[in-house]
């Protein structure tokens, strides 16, 4: 038998949002020193392209249920009960996002639970209010007490999660990370073709998904003041995501 640690790792499903790239780029970071399994809920929730991702997984992938699956109740329990038997053969699991991270703590083995939290739960414009009120006031604190780690991507969402010194104990906030050797030889690089237009002048960039919670139209609104004071400015958006068109209201 192989003498590497066997991890699990689990999430929704694997898209191109920002959880979903830093999941895969975390699988790929212990794949070649651990063994690796990816845990997914289902391939894709019927939103097309937007469950394919672009970056390329390096580890071993199990379905815990299936999209054309009837039956919330009975598709959670399902999950539960996979990830069980699938965590009682590693040395731990590592979820992402607030469905998976409920999912690792009722699956048991809690000693081997650690969760990784990525967004504001008191802050999310997306969630309908009554899923925001279940999570903030009862699963969430039952996902904190029974996790062995806490792990969010900022010293803000520390603050958020609360919980006193039981809680704030298992916590370590490790904020995301820029790649700065491969940033710089991008900038090195000749800007393509359509980008050629914007050399020279005052730019503003914003990289991310396109979807309401990332909060764009604000800056939408705010770039118009922007342009008084700082004629000829520049407001660049990268990204895709989830029909812009029609949900993010701008």
């Amino acid at each position: 038998m192989s003498g590497k640690k066997r991890i699990l790792m689990l999430t929704t499903q694997l898209g191109y949002g920002g959880a979903e790239t830093s999941f895969i780029r975390l699988a790929n970071y212990l794949a070649p020193s651990m063994e690796v399994t990816v845990a997914l809920f289902t391939s894709n929730y019927g939103a097309g392209a937007y469950a394919q991702g672009h970056e390329k997984l390096d580890a071993q992938v199990v379905l815990l249920d299936a999209p054309q699956a009837v039956g919330r109740l009975a598709r959670w329990w399902r999950r539960v009960w996979r990830l069980r038997q699938l965590k009682a053969q590693h040395d731990v699991c590592i979820s992402f996002l607030s469905g998976p991270n409920l999912v690792n703590v009722l699956a048991g083995h809690n000693a081997r639970s650690i969760v990784s939290l990525r967004g504001s739960r008191h802050y999310d414009p997306v969630a309908p209010k009554f899923q925001r009120m279940c999570f903030r006031y009862l699963l969430d604190p039952l996902i904190y007490r029974l996790a062995a780690r806490i792990v969010p991507v900022s010293e803000g969402l520390r603050y958020e999660i609360g919980g006193g010194p039981t809680v704030q104990e298992k916590i370590t906030a490790i904020a995301p990370f820029i790649d700065r050797p491969a940033l710089e030889a991008k900038l090195r690089q000749a800007a393509p073709e359509p980008y050629a237009v914007l050399k020279g002048q005052p730019v503003i960039v914003a990289v991310g998904r396109l979807s309401v919670e990332k909060g764009l139209h604000h800056l939408i609104r705010v770039f118009g003041d922007v342009t008084t004071q700082v004629p000829g400015a520049k407001l660049l958006l990268v990204g895709d995501g989830p029909s812009p068109k029609t949900r993010m209201r701008w």
